[in-house]
């Protein structure tokens, strides 16, 4: 059971330390517990990861494969994301709905945080905890002051 434990920790931990995001801003030991957390998910191309609009948020790292990101009916291509890159990082840390669409273009391997574990976990990491809400206050300023600005000029 030890060995398995290792050894997801090895797995998985591969998918944390390529998230920069949260590398940079979370404790090393939130960052081992949220390991076992951690799912693996295999897509199919043209599957659909998830769709713009949906509440269930997950961040999703490609350890094969590719993704696109796309805006809805118009099928608007926004950006592909390849091996070793994260996606949904938006919606995971500020908890709001995407704001796109997500579909494989190869046969893909996710790793997949589900945002609801990681509220859970935090709830033991008070450090960590400020530091997660602190990243969604950020983004959610970040968002109005944007839009702000569009609509200025």
């Amino acid at each position: 059971s030890e060995m398995c434990i290792r050894d997801r920790h090895g797995v998985n931990g591969k998918m944390l330390a390529n998230c920069s995001v949260m590398q940079a801003n979370f404790s090393s030991n939130f960052l081992s517990q949220l390991t076992l957390r951690l799912k693996e998910k295999t897509f199919t191309p043209e599957e659909m990861v998830y769709f713009e609009g949906e509440t269930d948020i997950f961040l999703f790292e490609i350890t094969s494969g590719s993704v696109e990101l796309f805006l809805g009916a118009m099928n608007t291509h926004l950006k592909r994301v390849a091996k070793d890159e994260t996606f949904g990082e938006w919606s995971f840390f500020t908890g709001n709905r995407y704001t796109e669409s997500a579909r494989c273009t190869d046969f893909t391997n996710l790793f997949v945080i589900w945002r609801n574990d990681v509220l859970e976990l935090l709830d033991n990491f008070s450090l960590d905890r400020e530091k997660f809400f602190c990243l969604r206050d950020r983004l959610t300023l970040y968002t109005a002051l944007s839009l702000s600005l569009i609509h200025i000029s």
